[in-house]
């Protein structure tokens, strides 16, 4: 179980910013080096994570695009405690991608040092922290099974389990590992109270499942 961040807990937080520009990370490292309780270091994500990073900082677009794949093994990486997505896009659209991919956050680099600090702060500590607001595009949808706490991709692999799917075509559906769909489908049933498929599916038809989710 992951324990929050509290300043009592110790004098620094660990925050890694993860495969950004060295212009990004080190003008990170330069406006927050004169807070004690922080303590930043970079991360490549195709190395494997060898200490506890209490928040991860990952812009995830890449030439435009969204990336995922950086996402998921950094949800799934029990080194990595929190995940925060930060980027200078902001918009209703790119932070609905962030929410839905499972994210904790989602902040903006255009914001001033102290409020940076904050932030950070209260994300450690398990606020969730959407730049302004959840857009209504994120804010306002709504899966089966979110009610129960189910994520929108725990929901999505539930939803395929439902159907009949098996783990290889999951994750060739979602464009995702099997590792990662097997991830989905642990942390899922260890939600819902669930030891093999037929259990999720008895209680994923229960729960309004076996109509389509939106995307």
């Amino acid at each position: 179980m992951t324990v929050p961040y509290h300043a009592a807990h110790g004098p620094t937080l660990t925050v890694a910013i993860v495969d950004d520009a060295e212009l990004v990370s080190g003008g990170l490292r330069t406006i927050l080096s004169g807070h004690p309780t922080l303590r930043l270091v970079t991360l490549d994500s195709r190395e494997q994570v060898r200490r506890r990073i209490d928040l991860a900082l990952y812009d995830p677009f890449r030439a435009g695009h969204f990336d995922r794949i950086v996402i998921e093994r950094l949800l799934h990486d029990p080194h990595v405690a929190r995940l925060a997505l930060y980027s200078w896009e902001t918009g209703a659209r790119q932070i609905a991608l962030g929410y839905r991919a499972g994210a904790d956050s989602y902040l903006s680099k255009a914001w001033t040092a102290p409020t940076m600090v904050r932030a950070l702060e209260r994300v450690a500590a398990g606020e969730r922290l959407f730049a302004g607001r959840l857009p209504p595009a994120a804010d306002e949808c709504d899966w089966p099974g979110r009610k129960e706490g189910l994520t929108y991709r725990e929901s999505e692999v539930l939803e395929l389990i439902t159907q009949g799917l098996r783990n290889q075509e999951i994750a060739q559906s979602l464009y995702l590992s099997i590792n990662s769909v097997k991830s989905y489908i642990r942390s899922t049933y260890r939600k819902i109270g669930a030891e093999r498929r037929s259990q999720a599916v008895i209680w994923a038809v229960n729960h309004g499942f076996g109509c389509p989710i939106g995307r």
